[in-house]
């Protein structure tokens, strides 16, 4: 149809969509053809879903549509019009059967859309047309995928330890100061009113605060080893503690063994105490106090031992660690008398033979010094072990750090350790320097170092060493090796408890 000026009119504009749907009819049309025919022009037979045209009321024939001229032949992929004719000399093509996934568009929007291909857009299928993807390449990202993934878990892992080992290691230096602040520490004392059966206490000539602290503890007074020596240091003017022996009770709170010590009426006169491992420096000055003679009186009548039937150098080892009730008037030669003899008797006791006397005091000495009662045997065993003829580890040196601290007279300050210029110094107790056992005994032996002496436990053991004074842990090594990794546990507890007497 043309319009008066004799012009064609112009299509309505199509959308995008209605292009896309045009487009894939064109395309199905086309395919649907066997290879080398021409497609066959589309009739005027309705589309799927769509009702035939009504038919002119005077001829009969389809109505025309609107905006088609009559009589124009049907376009391959268009719809046929109502009354068109057939070429001449052409076959009649027969009714095209209705497409079922489109239906038929007016001519005027194939044409709006091929003129949008023309001006430039782009179908929308297209840019979202998906082509194959190969099957390695498929593989190949689902491998970087995994990968990356493997490589986030690794990375949040290392942070994640990171993380925990940091917080381990600010909880064992802080751990005691975080406690604290949590309110989650142990209480350093044993709780009022829990007292327990009596314990005679010594306090010698010249002990400090910390040595009283350590005897207390020691004697099962206080629940740990400084609370003691913490309280008397709080207090703003403590009173002086004086040389005696005192009855005190287990399981005492350290405010209240402090009120026990300082009362005249705890002092036992009269009475003697001599402790297990002391030597005879320090009992000769108990002697004095409780005899109220001078030190010097006490060391005169100590001065030969033959005259007490002891065939060595000196008394040392040889007055038996017990509590002892003096008679008003004793002499120190009388009361040096009955310390000997009662060692005689433990001795005897435990089967020593005569002539092996002083060399299992000697043992037992340094065992007493060196372990707590539950490890005096396996020290004993270290000591043997050592003095054997085939020790090829330590090559017959004790190595003992008490046996250098009796030589060099630091026994009784109460440090465990040795310096280098210590264990250089050149006397007879020095087992760094001289192999076999050391010109005597120590100290005075209780009956469990004497046994330990006697029936040492069985073990390769050549080395230990004490890891917690607080604690008295010792742990023992056949190889040097071992014990330098132990020795380093005793450098740490030493370092988080510079005031326990290390050094």
């Amino acid at each position: 149809m043309t319009d008066p000026a004799g012009h064609e009119p112009e299509s309505a504009p199509m959308s995008r969509r209605e292009a896309r749907a045009a487009a894939a009819r064109s395309q199905s049309g086309s395919e649907g053809q066997p290879a080398g025919e021409a497609p066959a022009p589309m009739t005027s037979g309705p589309s799927a879903g769509a009702a035939a045209a009504p038919a002119d009321p005077q001829s009969g024939a389809p109505a025309a549509q609107p905006g088609v001229q009559p009589g124009t032949p049907a376009q391959p992929g268009a719809q046929a019009q109502p009354g068109a004719q057939a070429q001449p000399g052409a076959q009649a093509q027969p009714e095209a059967s209705a497409q079922p996934e489109a239906s038929a568009q007016p001519t005027r929007r194939a044409a709006a859309g091929t003129a949008d291909a023309r001006d430039g857009l782009t179908d929308m299928a297209d840019l979202f047309a998906a082509e194959p993807v190969p099957a390695a390449d498929v593989k190949q990202k689902r491998r970087k995928r995994r990968r990356g993934c493997l490589v986030g878990l690794i990375v949040m892992l290392v942070v994640l330890g990171g993380i925990i080992a940091a917080g381990v290691t600010v909880y064992n230096v802080f751990g005691d100061q975080i406690r604290d602040a949590l309110g989650m520490s142990e209480p350093a004392d044993f709780e009022a009113g829990t007292e327990g059966e009596p314990v005679m206490i010594s306090i010698g000539a010249g002990e400090t605060g910390l040595d009283i602290s350590s005897t207390l503890y020691n004697a099962g007074v206080t629940k740990t080893s400084g609370a003691f020596y913490d309280y008397v240091r709080g207090l703003s003017n403590p009173e002086e503690f004086y040389p005696g022996l005192y009855e005190l009770k287990s399981h005492m709170t350290s405010q209240a063994a402090y009120e026990a010590l300082i009362n005249p009426e705890n002092k036992r006169e009269n009475t003697l105490l001599i402790r297990e491992g002391e030597p005879t420096a320090l009992i000769y000055e108990e002697l004095a106090s409780v005899l109220e003679i001078s030190v010097d009186e006490v060391k005169a009548a100590a001065a030969d031992p033959s005259q007490f039937g002891v065939s060595a150098a000196s008394l040392e080892g040889w007055l038996f660690p017990a509590t002892y009730t003096l008679e008003p008037g004793t002499s120190a030669h009388d009361a040096i008398q009955t310390l000997v003899n009662r060692m005689v008797q433990a001795l005897d006791e435990a089967g020593v033979p005569a002539e092996k006397r002083q060399e299992i005091l000697t043992i037992a000495s340094i065992v007493q010094r060196e372990g707590r009662t539950d490890d005096f045997p396996k020290v004993a065993r270290v000591i043997y072990n050592r003095l054997e003829p085939s020790n090829t580890e330590t090559h017959g040196l004790l190595q003992m750090d008490s046996t250098v601290q009796y030589g060099v007279g630091k026994l009784t300050l109460g440090v465990v350790s040795t310096s280098d210029a210590d264990r250089e110094n050149d006397n007879p107790y020095n087992t760094y320097l001289h192999p076999g056992l050391p010109a005597g005994p120590i100290s005075s032996p209780g009956d469990a170092a004497i046994a330990a002496a006697l029936n040492p436990a069985e073990g390769p053991w050549f080395y230990f060493v004490t890891v917690n004074l607080d604690t008295g842990e010792t742990l023992f090594a056949t190889t040097y090796a071992e014990q330098q990794a132990n020795e380093e546990k005793w450098h740490q507890w030493c370092e988080e408890n510079p005031d326990s007497g290390c050094y």
